[in-house]
């Protein structure tokens, strides 16, 4: 098992006894991951780890990204968006 494949599943074993002691069902909590300055090789082994919801800050980043990154993904915009990059935003996320 890879670093990150292994980080990922402590990560969901943590999520899985926080929500046990809250008294919440764990699958109504989403893991997002944070893409930022991480390569495609690193991205496509979160995915093959189970892991579909990524976050990205940078228009520029995403658009190199995701079609290196054959898998139906889930992309959510982190920070501050302006018309322009809302539109190409828009664009490279259909």
């Amino acid at each position: 098992m890879s670093e990150i494949a292994s980080n990922i599943r402590r990560v969901k074993q943590a999520i899985r006894r926080a929500a046990e002691k809250a008294g919440r069902n764990q699958n109504e909590i989403k893991l997002i991951a944070v893409s930022k300055t991480v390569e495609t090789s690193k991205i496509k082994e979160a995915i093959d780890a189970g892991l579909t919801i990524f976050g990205e800050n940078r228009i520029q980043e995403a658009q190199k990204k995701k079609p290196s990154c054959l898998h139906p993904l889930n992309g959510i915009w982190l920070g501050i968006c302006n018309q322009t990059r809302l539109n190409t935003y828009l664009i490279c996320s259909s």
